[in-house]
């Protein structure tokens, strides 16, 4: 799991991935249901580390990519495989991650 740093550094990410899925989690230091989650996530970030990976995304420093994936709530995780967007998951529902990523990493 990253914490992306610049733009630049978030797509050379996304070009990388190549047939991996590519899970972005949208969060803001200050809310509290990305805090609560955040160890879960970390955690499902190394169980799946050979099929996925986690690339975390503040919303206040990268609000270009907020727009570009149509966030509106905190934590945002979206599912993204071979460039191309496939699902979501609004909100610290940890159950709801673990099953859909597994889903997903099958």
């Amino acid at each position: 799991m990253i914490t992306i740093r610049s733009l630049s550094g978030f797509n050379k990410r996304l070009e990388a991935a190549e047939n991996k899925l590519i899970v972005l989690e949208f969060f803001a230091t200050w809310s509290t249901p990305c805090k609560d989650i955040n160890e879960a996530v970390k955690a499902l970030a190394r169980q799946n580390a050979s099929k996925a990976e986690v690339i975390q995304i503040n919303v206040d420093k990268f609000e270009d990519l907020v727009d570009t994936y149509k966030v509106r709530s905190k934590p945002t995780f979206v599912f993204i495989k071979n460039k191309r967007n496939i699902y979501r998951v609004l909100g610290a529902d940890e159950e709801k991650l673990k099953h859909t990523l597994s889903e997903l990493c099958k």
